[in-house]
């Protein structure tokens, strides 16, 4: 049976229905996605009499707007400074908060150990406890702020207490889905380097599935090489186009005294505003296999028809 595709204007999904279930003639649909209103007319039908069309509205985009290919590299870099630079009051403070969660829950632990070592005579056992405790603590700081920021570059309404609280909320699902991620990746080099730089293109965007979607554990992985499934190279030329700049910045100003942390401050929240727009291209392109839409973070209520 012939099929029809809409496509909705205000959030790009799109949905295939049956054309004997498409009316003829100028209709309003309403996205499942989104829930918003727009009108509707069948592609091979005669063009609708503009009387019995709905009043315009100037806020309404195109009626088919065409969903694009991936970004090109010089606009995903465009695009990315352009970001970075309109939010670095909540983008930096959160990268330096991230850095605190790491130290400062380190060195306490070690503070605590060396005391009690030096109070009772055997410091090395308890230097030896304190330090497993301090790697423990640092990894849930690390990850914990690592996360608000991720969670502040999902999400442009989030400011800095709000990214920390969605990132303590999604922290034990994230550190599911990093070991996951981690041990694939890891498990490809130390087997033939070739296959951990593979799963590390398929599986760039799994915490990306895991904030937008909230899909959790080896189904954000599998999502993840969903979306990058029939886009390997050009996915892979992208990543790669992205740490080779940061490769060369680095190299190049790694020599300036104290350039070192300037650059990291950059370049850390620089690159994951690059991949998050890398996987918002390959989640407006949908998956290569079937599977459920992606759920807004800030779903719109629908537009209701004047009176």
């Amino acid at each position: 049976m012939p099929q029809v595709t809409i496509i909705c204007p205000h959030c790009q999904t799109a949905r295939a229905v049956d054309a004997a279930q498409v009316p003829p003639g100028l209709s309003r649909v309403t996205c499942r996605q989104c829930g918003k209103q727009f009108p509707f007319s069948p592609p091979d039908d005669p063009a609708p009499d503009e009387s019995s069309a709905p009043p315009p509205r100037p806020d309404l985009p195109p009626l088919f707007e065409p969903i694009p290919e991936l970004t090109r590299v010089g606009a995903l870099f465009t695009r990315s400074w352009d970001i970075f630079v309109a939010r670095p009051g909540v983008l930096l403070p959160l990268y330096l908060i991230s850095l605190a969660l790491t130290i400062l829950p380190a060195a306490i632990p070690l503070g605590v150990a060396g005391l009690f070592g030096l109070l009772l005579g055997n410091p090395w056992l308890f230097l030896g406890g304190g330090a497993i405790v301090a790697i423990l603590c640092a990894s849930l700081g690390m990850s914990w702020g690592f996360l608000a920021l991720l969670c502040a570059v999902v999400d442009a309404d989030l400011d800095i207490g709000g990214a920390l609280r969605r990132g303590w909320e999604k922290l034990w699902p994230f550190l599911w889905v990093l070991s996951l991620v981690g041990f694939f990746i890891l498990g490809g080099l130390l087997l033939a380097v070739i296959p951990g730089l593979i799963f590390g293109v398929w599986y760039f965007g799994a915490q990306f599935v895991l904030l937008t979607e909230g899909i959790s554990g080896l189904a954000a992985l599998r999502r993840s090489h969903d979306y990058v499934r029939g886009r390997f190279w050009p996915v892979c030329g992208r990543l790669a186009a992205f740490w080779g700049v940061a490769l060369a910045v680095s190299t190049l100003l790694g020599a300036i005294p104290m350039a070192g942390p300037l650059i990291s401050l950059v370049l850390t929240p620089f690159g994951m505003i690059f991949t998050w727009l890398l996987f918002c291209d390959l989640q407006r392109l949908g998956p290569a296999v079937p599977g459920p839409r992606p759920t807004p973070l800030n779903p719109l209520p629908p537009v209701k028809d004047p009176p």
